[in-house]
């Protein structure tokens, strides 16, 4: 009371704004209702998902903190010649192994690599993929000092690639930029196709990264490789085709510069020396050389499209020398029925050429292309022989 007036003070008290329960895919969130300001959501993830940041979410005056995601134990990448899997954060394991047990990682290790037929990956098939399949097993030793013993834990987690196949009942091969992969049905082996650019005559740099730029009228060097553990074995080179599409079907431009085994481009040649001049001793390979071009009034990227055979080295009867024979075509590996006139498509790419100053310009079978000064008459002879 102030000189006879009353005074009162009026505290008004109020309650900041709760919190809603966020939604956390592939994880759970607890309490399942609303919380109110300072308290806290708890965060756990399904099987086979573990969390990426912290594991609590605090509420404060009606704002969530930072949420946390769930990101999967693993992740599996597959490419042409190996499985790659990735663990989302380094193990407490003494070990890890796949399936053969000579293939062990220490434990702190994120990334486990794998070629696609080592370290017992098992293939499998069905009707429309190619199948690899491997595991690693996570091994954590613990002992018991007390009575002098020690065991092993473990934590198994398995991994898989796939690849779309074609091929017949007794092959199923599958394809990407660069590699086909042939695997016999029955487990008795496979084949691999790779084929290659190359920046020099000497094979020794390989070009790793598309599209790959190059001038008009360059040399070009390619590799086509058979990788196979059979010794018997060679290799033929059937067709060489330029085609504006990575799809031996599709596309609407294509250049022939071998053609069942001919040669039909006067650039073309195939290199059957290495960088010392000596003959090449594996027969598995396949080298050549050409001079690069473009499609006339087209400034498409193009892909090198190669059909090649397997044949026999112990029997010339079933060679592949000489596929350029008046057009016939010759068996491929004596007593391998499954493969007798059988063809490989790989292919590589994309190159996008550039332009010289000066260029002329021939017409040949399937397509008109635009060469570097120096390139003579690919299609005028193309024309003349046609």
């Amino acid at each position: 009371q102030y000189g006879g007036t009353s005074v009162y003070e009026l505290v008004i008290i109020g309650r900041a704004p709760d919190c809603s329960t966020p939604i956390i895919e592939k994880g759970t969130v607890t309490p399942d209702s609303e919380i109110y300001s300072g308290a806290t959501f708890n965060v756990s993830c399904d099987n086979g998902f573990v969390i990426s940041g912290s594991s609590t979410i605090t509420c404060t005056n009606g704002e969530l903190s930072t949420s946390p995601t769930c990101v999967p134990v693993a992740t599996v990448t597959c490419d042409e010649n190996e499985m790659k899997l990735t663990l989302a954060e380094k193990s407490s394991f003494d070990t890890i192994r796949l399936n053969e047990k000579d293939c062990e990682f220490t434990g702190e290790v994120q990334e486990i690599k794998t070629d696609l037929e080592k370290c017992g990956t098992k293939t499998s098939f069905n009707s429309t993929h190619v199948i690899y399949k491997n595991q690693i097993t996570g091994v954590t030793k613990t002992t018991d000092h007390t009575n002098g013993i020690t065991r092993e834990g473990e934590f198994k987690l398995a991994f898989e690639c796939s690849y779309s196949r074609t091929g017949a009942t007794e092959y199923a091969s599958w394809q990407v930029k660069g590699t086909t992969v042939v695997q016999r049905v029955d487990g008795a082996g496979s084949l691999r196709f790779v084929l290659d650019l190359h920046k020099n005559g000497n094979f020794d740099d390989r070009v790793e990264n598309f599209p790959f730029e190059l001038s008009l009228n360059e040399d070009m060097y390619m590799q086509v490789t058979l990788d196979s553990l059979d010794p018997d074995l060679s290799l033929g080179v059937l067709n060489v085709q330029a085609r504006n599409s990575e799809s031996e079907d599709e596309g609407n431009l294509s250049y022939d510069l071998v053609k069942e085994g001919c040669i039909k481009d006067s650039t073309f040649d195939f290199i059957d020396t290495d960088s010392n001049s000596q003959p090449l001793s594996d027969p598995k390979v396949k080298r050549f050389t050409f001079k690069s071009f473009s499609f006339l009034d087209s400034h498409t990227a193009i892909f090198m499209h190669a059909i090649v055979k397997v044949c026999s080295v112990s029997n010339s009867s079933f060679g592949c020398t000489d596929l350029c024979s008046n057009g016939k075509r010759k068996r491929s590996v004596d007593g391998n029925s499954e493969l007798n006139d059988e063809r490989f498509h790989v292919y590589q790419g994309p190159m996008v050429a550039g332009y010289p100053i000066e260029t002329k310009v021939a017409t040949g079978s399937g397509g008109d292309i635009k060469l570097g000064s120096e390139v003579l008459t690919v299609l005028l002879l193309l024309h003349l022989l046609l």
